[in-house]
């Protein structure tokens, strides 16, 4: 299934889905779903619901308390055949600029920034935000980012797919956001350290099946 765009209100529904479900390990009621949106009426939420099974990105139950099941297919399912992808630990050169990523036209539409390279995930850094072991991340080159992107940074030799994170005294962060306990925040000092943002993730490519917890 490919998914379509998500607006504010259904991308704050998922939201709250997902960090319901990594705090507590169940899914939310209507009712509390519908209170985190600050919504009185218990089944006012049922329109996002809807919404994003609509579009693939969970399946409701229907009679079950807490019968949401998020899926991994909010994010376009596509044959990496199809694409120019570059396998998680190859060299740096293979990831550093090198002209437009040509992509079919029905895929352009899926992303609001046409990506320019695509890459393989290795390991579990992001997997509580759906993104998992070979699933692919399309990438657009840039050396800035904003606080809170996902982005691809290089750290030495060596190429991670992190949350960006940067304080007032100019401090940088790369953080995980995994389901495992073993990653763990890696401190960067831009002044000392050896490290560059390759680019700022605008996608995701992933293979079809549920979300682990």
């Amino acid at each position: 299934m490919r998914a379509r765009k998500l607006t504010a209100r259904q991308q704050l529904t998922l939201d709250i889905i997902r960090r319901h479900i990594a705090a507590r390990g169940v899914p939310p009621t209507r009712s509390e779903l519908s209170a985190d949106l600050g919504l009185t009426n218990p089944q006012a939420s049922d329109a996002h619901l809807v919404a994003l099974s609509r579009k693939g990105w969970i399946e409701v139950h229907a009679g079950v308390e807490r019968g949401i099941q998020l899926l991994r297919e909010g994010t376009p399912v596509l044959d990496p055949d199809e694409l120019a992808v570059v396998p998680a630990g190859t060299p740096m050169a293979a990831v550093e600029p090198r002209g437009g990523q040509r992509l079919p036209n029905e895929l352009k539409a899926e992303f609001e920034t046409e990506p320019d390279c695509f890459l393989r995930v290795k390991g579990t850094s992001m997997s509580a935000i759906g993104v998992e072991c070979d699933d692919i991340v399309a990438l657009r080159y840039q050396a800035e980012a904003n606080d809170g992107d996902l982005i691809v940074a290089r750290v030495g030799k060596e190429i991670m797919l992190n949350r960006f994170r940067k304080d007032g005294n100019g401090q940088v962060k790369l953080e995980p956001e995994s389901y495992d306990a073993g990653h763990e925040t890696i401190e960067i000092d831009p002044a000392r350290d050896d490290w560059a943002i390759v680019g700022v993730v605008v996608g995701a490519i992933i293979r079809k099946g549920p979300t682990r917890h």
